[in-house]
């Protein structure tokens, strides 16, 4: 009988162990597969985030510098003039490249001819590089986008007279448009053209783009050369840069002939003659799809070549067809936000 009792104690107490040991087992198995859980949850989040470094770094490298985002707080202001300009900052790559190798190699009264057919959008373009583009433009540290400042080119067609309204637009121009405000006057009762310029010259520390605009009707050679020395007066220096800017602007319409000896074969002729003297900005033409593509990359992170490929009936449209399908068919506010 004692015999039979131990026996049983004895399984009581194995059976015991046997559980401890069962229930110990079981934690570590817990534990382990928990370890197993969180090192597998690090490896996904880790490769998540090398492959968004990847993508990231992908754009970078492929998109122009001035295409680039960058995340701040902006107005709502600000949000709607970014949204209005945005679809017209897709890839003008080679203008803006001469642009910058123009203030590289001539800081001293610079001077940027752009011209392109009115389908271009030069006016946008010109503000875009404002809002986008000066970064890449003018890389100095320190320096603030530009201010832009437009005048009225002269309707007046004698040299005399010419010389007179062009000064006469730009006082009123830099003096909030007073017409009572006169033109000032030297001692020799000549126009005092260092007076004029004075206020914009005295401007610390922003960079200036003073531009009017040429219709092709209104080409005159000689004019033109008149209007090139006003860049004489802008004392632009490598903190302020003050860039005189010309935009030319070809309505060439008619028949192919017609166009063909149009005005605005001359005024390309002559544009290239004075290359050397001044600044010309390589003609804005149609966009191809590939830049579309660019575009599409840096502001959704992917192509959309589908819907890129709906926009395209030609190899090519202009800036002003492709603007105005990007604001009808995206948001463009959504975007701008992140700028």
């Amino acid at each position: 009988m004692e015999i039979i009792l131990f026996i049983l104690t004895a399984i009581g107490t194995l059976a015991g162990v046997i559980s401890a040991l069962a229930a110990i087992w079981q934690n570590t198995k817990k534990g382990s597969d928990k370890k197993k859980l969180l090192k597998q949850e690090i490896f996904i989040t880790q490769k998540e985030k090398q492959e968004k470094q990847i993508k990231s770094k992908r754009i970078n490298e492929t998109q122009p510098q001035c295409y680039q985002q960058k995340n701040t707080q902006i107005t709502k202001q600000k949000i709607d003039e970014i949204a209005n300009y945005l679809p017209y900052s897709i890839n003008r790559k080679k203008q803006i490249e001469r642009m910058a190798a123009c203030l590289r190699n001539r800081i001293s009264n610079p001077i940027w001819l752009i011209h392109g057919d009115y389908n271009q959008c030069i006016d946008e373009f010109l503000h875009c590089i404002r809002l986008f583009h000066w970064k890449h433009i003018y890389p100095n540290i320190g320096t603030s986008s530009p201010e832009i400042i437009q005048f009225n080119y002269p309707d007046a067609k004698n040299a005399v007279h010419f010389e007179y309204e062009l000064y006469q637009n730009i006082w009123m121009r830099l003096n909030n448009e007073n017409e009572k405000n006169d033109l000032p006057l030297d001692t020799n009762f000549k126009i005092d053209k260092n007076h004029i310029f004075k206020s914009l010259n005295t401007n610390k520390g922003v960079p200036t783009i003073l531009y009017t605009k040429i219709i092709m009707k209104d080409w005159n050679k000689s004019l033109f050369l008149r209007l090139t020395q006003l860049s004489a007066y802008l004392n632009s220096s490598e903190r302020e840069p003050k860039i005189l800017c010309i935009l030319i602007i070809y309505n060439n319409f008619g028949p192919f002939y017609k166009r063909l000896f149009s005005k605005k074969n001359k005024i390309i002729k002559a544009l290239n003659k004075y290359c050397d003297e001044f600044q010309n900005i390589p003609q804005l033409s149609d966009v191809i799809k590939e830049d579309v593509i660019d575009w599409f990359i840096v502001q959704y992170g992917f192509p959309k070549r589908d819907e890129v490929d709906d926009f395209f009936s030609n190899p090519s449209i202009p800036m002003q067809e492709l603007a105005k399908k990007i604001k009808t068919n995206y948001d463009m506010k959504s975007i701008a936000k992140n700028y």
